[in-house]
């Protein structure tokens, strides 16, 4: 656990929600309705965007990406953003994070799946090569 595990994150003012689901379960759509909705002052902080476009990283146990979606959503929850964490997040590689995260947020913390991933209707699995 890292040493900011154990501090308190974000305000009691700030949000925090974190969805999870399988590819194509709505995930992306349901953290864009909500930006659509709140505007300015919500970040977005998409497992994809910065596993697969900032670090160009494969999906692994310990791979640095899971410290950069903890680091950039505390530090949005700390300038009084509300923050989506939005992914796959499989709980064996981002379960401990994810769990420090929500331990520490000070505000509202609300944890979903998506309402396809419920149903069981997402798209058939994406190419592994992907991950």
């Amino acid at each position: 656990m890292t040493e900011a595990a154990h501090d308190t994150v974000g305000t009691s003012d700030t949000r925090l929600i974190v969805l999870r689901g399988n590819s194509a379960s709505g995930k992306s759509s349901v953290a864009a309705g909500l930006r659509e909705k709140f505007g300015r002052n919500l970040a977005i902080v998409a497992q994809d965007n910065l596993r697969r476009i900032v670090l160009r990283e494969r999906d692994r146990p310990g791979g640095a990406n899971i410290g950069l979606i903890d680091l950039t959503a505390r530090y949005a929850l700390d300038n009084g953003f509300h923050v989506v964490v939005e992914g796959i997040l499989y709980a064996d590689r981002y379960g401990t994070m994810l769990q420090d995260l929500v331990r520490a947020h000070r505000g509202v913390t609300r944890c979903y799946l998506p309402p396809r991933a419920l149903r069981g209707d997402s798209a058939p699995a994406r190419d592994e090569t992907r991950r």
